[in-house]
């Protein structure tokens, strides 16, 4: 590297670090502004590419973000993070078949890479998440259980595959799953009023309220918890 491109790099960097020191202040226009005076400079830096389609994410320009989580990768292959934000990315455009090959691509980039577990099950998740979602339960049952086994002390693994089994009609199954959701974390709301819901749907209403006491307890404003567990009071009469 020569000396003047040594300086065009140092000077890239530090926009680059005032564009993050900016992002993290939630001062997307200016962060996004440096990021993109950087790359100018120096296009390759991939890790500024990355940056910049964060910025544009959190703005609601997903376009755009998508359009530099592909050159992070250009510059980079085989960058797990930004295939994995790709995936947030074409998920939140409704774009659910690309979302979930983008979320394949991570799981086989973390095949032998035990560092990257935990993006690795969140791409599982999401991908199980995307097939309830389309009404497939069956086939995002596999895939939570897949990810439960890389991660069997995650309490969200256990409450997603309820909802695919709550979505198949096998209510003993849900219950059982969000019953461990709660046993890993308490105070996973959404488990504790998945559990009370079923509950209710079962005619089950003295379980029901103690579910839904307890999310009042954790969350006295929650008044969707109030209005669940005053019906069951008057359904128990």
């Amino acid at each position: 590297m020569t000396s003047e491109s040594s300086k065009v790099l140092k000077l890239a960097e530090e926009k680059a670090s005032r564009g993050l020191l900016y992002q993290k202040q939630g001062k997307l226009a200016a962060a996004i502004s440096l990021y993109q005076e950087a790359l100018i400079l120096v296009p390759e830096l991939y890790y500024i590419q990355y940056n910049l389609g964060i910025a544009f994410q959190y703005q609601g320009n997903l376009s755009a973000a998508y359009v530099h989580y592909q050159q992070a990768i250009a510059y980079h292959p085989g960058y797990i993070q930004a295939y994995y934000n790709i995936g947030i990315v074409l998920q939140q455009q409704g774009l659910l078949d690309r979302a979930i090959s983008s979320y394949q691509e991570v799981i086989n980039l973390c095949q032998f890479k035990a560092e990257n577990i935990l993006i690795k099950v969140q791409a599982y998740s999401n991908w199980g998440n995307i097939l309830v979602k389309e009404g497939r339960a069956s086939e995002a049952i596999e895939i939570f259980q897949k990810a439960i086994i890389f991660k069997p002390d995650d309490a969200s693994l256990y409450n997603n595959l309820g909802q695919a089994f709550f979505e198949l009609g096998k209510v003993g199954k849900a219950i059982t799953n969000y019953r461990q959701a709660l046993a890993l974390e308490p105070e996973l709301i959404v488990a504790r009023r998945n559990l009370g819901r079923v509950y209710q749907q079962q005619g089950l209403h003295s379980e029901a309220i103690v579910c839904f006491q307890e999310i009042i307890k954790q969350y006295p404003e929650n008044l969707s918890a109030h209005s669940n567990c005053a019906f069951s009071f008057l359904e128990l009469g």
